[in-house]
């Protein structure tokens, strides 16, 4: 039985493996955090040791935030060039793009494999943690191969090595997978699908979608930078919480008074339980410490938040509760920060899409351009304004339309309404201009 050197381009997905192992540790930690599953720390062990079972899972979580603020910027419209529509039905791109999307902002990583399914060509979301890409040595544009390694049941492992011509489906056991290992693998067969699946599409079909990063080049978190911040902000936020649970509970105290002391020789407490505390020494003084001040940790958790957004790239008032957006040029300046980061990942993920649906149609070599709907804030007035000036020089209004958002069927039903107001005004025009004049009442 073969191992994994023994395969085609082997020892470039054994070289590959230990380095996959380890990006696998890295998507781990950053769906923890998304998910809100922070280590949160306290101030000191006697702090911990009080209120660590009441704070220790507490996190004012923010990742989702960043995440899905710069993801949820990222939707792409059509292709130009080609006739995409059939596939982007088939896949359902509208949906999966968004989780792709997600993913590479996420993990920094994001795969999608194009594969004839139900006789139809898709575009299939796969999760970063089951591809492991192995580039071309002298291309790292081109993948040299694409191996989707992942457990299919207890003990066991599948592996499917996809090349330029075929794809090799294979399997072995295990406990867990060791990616230091040289893997034995069994040749997979279920039913009537061969171990062996033959394509022609001339390149890998996993289409790698890297965030921030140069070819063959593993991509960046989004939350690389927010997560040490994302703990300052726990911390702060637990410190308060901490600060605010001890100054619940008053803490008084007695000076100058000489304590009773029992057959031990330790003192008596004679006060517990009575409402009163008197003392009849005159030299006795009873007091009750200051309540802790909050200001510093308050403050504390604002500058968190300012730094998340700063570092980030995402305006302030996504991630401040109640917080009110600008209007008009001051948003355009708030946001421009988050439309720079946004461009630029349409420009390197486009790339990817355009590859992706070349594919999928079989286009290869066709100029394919892939269009982002621009979802930079525009006012209703400011988007009606850009429509009235491009009816002005010559497009369609329909097209004009089309670029406010609207789509086909809207479109359509909307010039319907249109052509009924105007038949019905045309009518009134019409009854007016005809009426005779000498007539009575006239």
């Amino acid at each position: 039985m073969p191992s994994v050197s023994d395969l085609e381009h082997g020892d470039l997905i054994k070289d590959r493996l230990p380095a996959w192992g380890a990006r696998r540790a890295y998507y781990t930690q950053n769906a923890r955090y998304y998910e809100g599953d922070h280590s949160v720390a306290l101030t000191g062990q006697k702090w911990a040791e009080k209120y660590g079972g009441v704070f220790q899972k507490f996190s004012a979580n923010l990742c989702p935030l960043v995440v899905d603020t710069i993801s949820g910027r990222l939707i792409l419209e059509r292709f130009e060039g080609v006739n995409a529509e059939p596939v982007m039905k088939a896949s359902r791109l509208d949906a999966v793009q968004r989780l792709i999307h997600r993913d590479c902002m996420l993990f920094g990583d994001a795969y999608a494999a194009i594969w004839e399914v139900d006789s139809k060509m898709k575009i299939c979301r796969q999760h970063p943690s089951l591809i492991l890409p192995v580039p071309m040595p002298d291309d790292p544009d081109e993948l040299a191969v694409a191996v989707k390694i992942w457990k299919s049941r207890p003990k066991v492992w599948r592996i499917t090595v996809y090349y330029a011509d075929r794809a090799e489906r294979y399997q072995f056991d295990g406990e867990s997978f060791d990616p230091s290992s040289n893997l034995t693998l069994q040749p997979y067969e279920s039913g009537t699908e061969p171990h062996v699946f033959e394509h022609s599409m001339g390149r890998v079909p996993i289409c790698w979608f890297a965030n921030r990063s140069g070819a063959g080049e593993w991509g960046t978190s989004e939350l690389d930078v927010v997560r040490p911040l994302q703990d300052a902000l726990n911390k702060a936020w637990s410190d308060m919480l901490a600060q605010s649970e001890a100054n619940s509970i008053a803490t008084r105290f007695i000076a100058g008074l000489d304590p009773q002391l029992g057959k031990d020789g330790k003192p008596i407490d004679t006060f517990t339980g009575r409402p009163i505390w008197t003392s009849a020494d005159p030299e006795t003084t009873f007091g009750q410490f200051p309540f802790h001040q909050l200001d510093g940790v308050t403050q504390a958790v604002a500058q968190a938040r300012e730094d998340i957004a700063r570092v980030s790239g995402v305006p302030m008032y996504y991630l401040t509760p109640g917080g009110q957006p600008a209007s008009g040029a001051a948003l355009r300046q708030v946001e421009a920060p988050l439309r720079t980061k946004v461009e630029a990942a349409q420009a390197l993920l486009g790339n990817v899409w355009e590859d992706a649906m070349r594919l999928a149609t079989g286009s290869e070599g066709a100029d394919i351009s892939a269009v982002w709907r621009d979802t930079a804030p525009v006012s209703d007035i400011e988007r009606l304004d850009q429509a009235e000036s491009k009816v002005r020089l010559g497009f369609s209004r329909a097209q004009a339309m089309r670029e406010m958002g609207y789509t086909d069927l809207e479109i359509r039903r909307i010039q319907a309404e249109r052509e009924v107001e105007d038949d019905a005004a045309a009518a009134r025009q019409a009854r007016l201009f005809s009426r005779d004049p000498s007539a009575p009442g006239e």
